[in-house]
């Protein structure tokens, strides 16, 4: 989009260190309107977290999403089958076993 061509983006996870104002912070401070990061799918679901297929998704990170998510994102097993599927489906389909 033309809106987006002179902006940057920044991963948190790649930062070697956060400042509010002066003051060195242990994360990004939140801003209104964006997932709390202590209620974030990957601090909630660490397990299921850990089958986000970082490779496929490259743009994305599970700690930028509610658990309650409908974005369809890739999965990744321990057997390495890889699907599509919504984050919220994964919490409700994890939860039912």
């Amino acid at each position: 989009m033309a809106a987006l061509k002179d902006l940057i983006g920044l991963y948190w996870e790649r930062m070697d260190a956060w400042y509010h104002g002066d003051a060195v912070t242990q994360a990004p401070v939140e801003i209104a309107g964006r997932v709390d990061q202590a209620a974030s799918f990957a601090r909630a679901y660490p397990a299921l977290a850990a089958e986000w297929d970082r490779e496929r998704n490259q743009r994305i990170q599970p700690y930028e999403f509610a658990a309650t998510s409908t974005t369809p994102v890739w999965w990744r097993d321990g057997t390495g089958e890889s699907w599509r599927e919504s984050i919220r489906d994964r919490v409700l389909r994890a939860a039912l076993g």
